[in-house]
């Protein structure tokens, strides 16, 4: 039978009336949680299933997330400022509710001129124009580096909602690992909030199908103590994983796949294995190519304890073995990377490594060579800082966790682009050194204003 697709056309003055509807709606729920003294908003989940829990946030982006609004036209209108958002927090980390304000701002006061006649086109250059006067004013006049660990602490504590305990723990991850190193947000299995720091290694790498995700709020995979597998080699057949698969049923294990590549019919059958709930499992690329690529595999083996699998060493698939295994605490999987913390590496074998890195170190001229060698080592030594997130509550952690989230962002932000006064003063100074006189500048400069009075607005 043929399948009845419902559509809606809309044209002009009305269709833009719809779209606004629905920013409205999505904005105005968001943007009550601005500032310090913004509102917590309260979220049904019983829609999904029977365990889901109640969510009480004041995390823009999470409410965003949780918002589809009545009406085909309205729904779009919020999902374009939707994506605004979920934009911010994959870039910056945080600002998700500044960034829902401004654009329903922006789209507003477009929406008026062009009503009135004025000439799309025109606008919009005007505004990308003034966009790109007030990131000049901010970047160059503005923003400043964050000097001390004090400064490092403020900016954690205000991320968080001035909570002065996840601003210290936040602060010392980051002491404790370098700016560049790898902090890893987990559940407390007590209701005690603490910091511990783990070998462990991070890499540019992420899952090959987000059919391995097991967490939808962040889009992640997250395995605990899983078998990890690190293959110089390119899996496209169901028969060469059979063996592995086996093993890791018969120890009732989850599974890690590092390797070359991942394709074709031995993916598909990872993916159906996972999805029936037969077996837990990840697949990553291996990170970098050719010799360095060996050279990587062989670092990650070293953290792990296990035994690259390499045709050219002899070695053959159907000759598996469970020495092949390396083993790890727990090992995060994103879209773009992967944590692997507490591995199960050899004290002896790690240390011989880092020995054998730092001498390259020494000897070596070429530059880039050098920085590869470098990067490689800070991988080995740097470990990774854990902030275990504790609550009284499943709902308590949850916010907290939310919270910690958000503040680590934005710190880690902070040390890469600098800092600015908050309580939206950074935009309204910018916004009084726009030069040009025209529409688009005077949008974005009304726009720029209206963060700083929405937070008094929400302080009452």
């Amino acid at each position: 039978m043929p399948v009845d697709y419902k559509k809606e056309i809309q044209f002009g003055t009305e269709a833009r009336t719809e779209l606004m509807k629905g920013i409205n709606t999505l904005a105005d729920a968001v943007v009550c949680t601005l500032g310090p003294n913004g509102r917590n908003v309260l979220i049904d989940n019983s829609g999904y299933n029977e365990l889901n829990k109640p969510t009480h946030t004041k995390d823009g982006v999470t409410v965003a997330k949780n918002i589809t609004v009545d009406g085909l036209v309205p729904n779009l209108g919020a999902q374009m400022v939707k994506q605004a958002a979920l934009k911010t927090a994959d870039k910056a980390g945080d600002g998700t509710t500044t960034s829902t304000l401004l654009a329903r701002e922006l789209v507003k006061a477009g929406l008026q001129h062009l009503n009135n006649g004025e000439n799309a086109v025109e606008i919009k250059r005007n505004i990308d124009e003034a966009v790109k006067e007030i990131v000049t004013v901010i970047t160059e006049n503005i923003s400043k580096e964050i000097s001390n660990e004090e400064q490092l602490q403020q900016i954690a504590t205000i991320s968080a909602n001035n909570d002065i305990e996840i601003g210290k723990l936040i602060s010392a991850a980051i002491e404790k690992v370098g700016q560049d190193g790898v902090v890893h947000i987990e559940e407390s299995k007590s209701g005690d909030t603490y910091l511990e720091t783990v070998e462990g290694m991070q890499f540019d790498r992420g899952y090959k199908s987000h059919f391995f995700v097991t967490n939808n709020g962040d889009m992640t995979c997250t395995l605990d103590n899983p078998y990890v597998l690190i293959a110089d080699h390119k899996f496209t057949q169901v028969k060469d994983l059979l063996p592995i698969l086996e093993g890791v049923s018969n120890a009732n294990k989850s599974l890690l796949i590092i390797a070359d590549d991942i394709d074709g019919e031995a993916l598909a059958t990872l993916i159906v294995n996972k999805a029936r709930g037969i077996l837990k499992v990840a697949a990553v690329k291996a990170p970098d190519f050719g010799d360095r690529k060996k050279l990587i595999l062989e670092d990650i083996a070293a953290l792990t304890g296990a035994t690259v699998f390499d045709k050219d060493k002899g070695m053959k698939l159907d000759k598996f073995s469970y020495d092949w295994f390396g083993e790890a605490r727990t090992v995060t999987v994103s879209k773009e990377q992967t944590t692997i913390v507490d591995g199960k590496g050899s004290e002896e074998t790690i240390n011989s490594r880092v020995s054998d890195l730092q001498k390259q170190i020494d000897q070596e001229n070429t530059p880039y060579i050098v920085e590869h060698l470098q990067n490689r080592l800070a991988k080995m030594i740097g470990g990774v800082s854990i902030i275990h997130v504790g609550g009284y509550t499943e709902t308590e952690m949850r916010e907290k966790k939310d919270r910690v989230d958000d503040a680590l962002h934005a710190t880690k932000a902070a040390l890469q682009a600098g800092i600015v006064p908050g309580g939206g003063a950074a935009l309204l100074y910018a916004s009084n050194g726009l030069q040009n006189d025209n529409l688009g500048s005077s949008i974005v400069k009304e726009a720029c204003r209206k963060p700083f009075t929405q937070i008094l607005t929400n302080a009452g």
